[in-house]
């Protein structure tokens, strides 16, 4: 029963009041503060935003983008609503003039729908590519 499954979200998102996991979150402060450490020491912290499965705490969040062809863990492809939370999610992050992930690199996850049928495949790749661009 996927509802009892635990699962976390870790930073706090103004966009998306609640996301955050009650019990343990960075700020947004405290998130930037962490990498810019390790930059001190040539460390380059990777964050990431693991879509579109392993993405159970945006399911808990907003159930109505979780797939029900590959569970909801998985993000729905089909569903437009999916690419604008994702997308408000990495402009929140990533955007303005202090973005919370202060490194060069991100990783958007995207390791996912294995053997899935053709027009799903194409959807990954839709996705993927407009994470991308």
């Amino acid at each position: 029963d996927w509802s009892k499954v635990y699962t976390g979200f870790r930073i706090e998102s103004e966009t998306y009041p609640g996301l955050a996991s009650e019990d343990g979150h960075y700020t947004k402060e405290e998130f930037k503060n962490f990498q810019k450490e390790f930059i001190n020491y040539g460390i380059n912290i990777i964050p990431e935003l693991d879509t579109p499965a392993h993405s159970l705490a945006i399911s808990h969040y907003m159930p109505e983008i979780a797939s029900e062809k590959y569970g909801p863990d998985h993000l729905n492809l089909e569903n437009p609503k999916t690419y604008e939370f994702v997308k408000n999610l990495f402009d929140e992050y990533l955007s303005g003039d202090d973005p919370v992930f202060v490194g060069p690199d991100v990783h958007i996850g995207t390791d996912e729908y294995k053997g899935a049928d053709q027009p799903t495949k194409e959807l990954f790749r839709k996705y993927a590519d407009d994470l991308i661009n």
